[in-house]
């Protein structure tokens, strides 16, 4: 059976929003024809808390064909009578170990001095709190705070995307842990959704997912593609060996792409 990978945040809902209840119907209808698979760098709580309308009160959903793969899918969840089941996951501490973790959160805390400077300037721009989010086999960063308000995550995404002040703290961070006295050469980092930075064990991006999945058997949705985002590596990757990758700008055009490319192409 094929399989439908879709990314969350911009992909299936609106950053950070609940997912719609059209986006649902497109979701229970192709949890009929297909596997279907959320592949997120956000944790199991953030996916609860956003798409929970697809197990709550829709009995129509087929939840045997359907899968939860946070943090780039090293950790996965099936289902089971609107219960979460953890099926897997791993430590990214254990991987890169609690000194290099310690090295990695001590370089962030430094870093985020210097972004708040840089966000100072904009005067109006008020940062929140929780920069850092550890989820267990992934690191968050968010310079702006993820308890930010919509207002100011607005503002911040705006200046962003003006600056690439997260591109420069990327670049920053890997030559901090590159000059170190204890290098750190095991991390890969990409942006994440609007707002934050991921940080992960080499290999730990969103490819980690295919270990779960036949990656010739499936079609890949996100919208975070090109560049440092953190849907690129596993959209070359099933645009290369997969059914199909689509970059999407927002849930109307994934809304638009499974109706008009993929749920005509998966049959009856």
């Amino acid at each position: 059976m094929k399989t439908i990978l879709f990314d969350m945040d911009g992909t299936l809902t609106k950053p950070r929003k609940v997912i719609s209840r059209q986006m649902c119907n497109m979701l229970i209808q192709l949890s009929h024809k297909a596997k279907v698979a959320i592949v997120t760098g956000s944790g199991i709580d953030y996916i609860e808390e956003q798409c929970s309308n697809l197990w709550n009160g829709l009995s129509h959903v087929n939840m045997n064909n359907f899968t939860l793969m946070p943090c780039n899918g090293t950790q996965l969840y099936h289902i089971e009578n609107g219960e979460f089941s953890e099926v897997s996951t791993v430590s990214m501490k254990e991987e890169i170990s609690e000194s290099t973790y310690q090295l990695l959160v001590r370089t962030i805390l430094r870093l985020q001095s210097i972004a708040a400077d840089d966000l100072e300037l904009l005067g109006q721009l008020q940062l929140s709190g929780n920069f850092i989010s550890y989820r267990g086999s992934l690191l968050n960063w968010c310079p702006i705070g993820r308890s930010a308000t919509d207002a100011d995550r607005s503002r911040f995404i705006a200046y962003d995307t003006h600056t690439q002040i997260r591109v420069h703290l990327v670049s920053l961070l890997n030559a901090h842990l590159s000059s170190s006295p204890f290098p750190v050469k095991c991390l890969d980092l990409a942006l994440g959704g609007s707002t934050s930075i991921d940080i992960y064990p080499t290999g730990w991006d969103k490819t980690y997912a295919l270990n779960h999945v036949n990656a010739s058997e499936c079609i890949f949705v996100g919208d975070r593609c090109k560049g440092h985002g953190n849907d690129r590596q596993i959209y070359e990757r099933i645009k290369e060996v997969g059914l199909g990758a689509y970059q999407v700008t927002d849930p109307a055009m994934t809304i638009k792409i499974i109706k008009e490319n993929i749920l005509p192409n998966l049959g009856e």
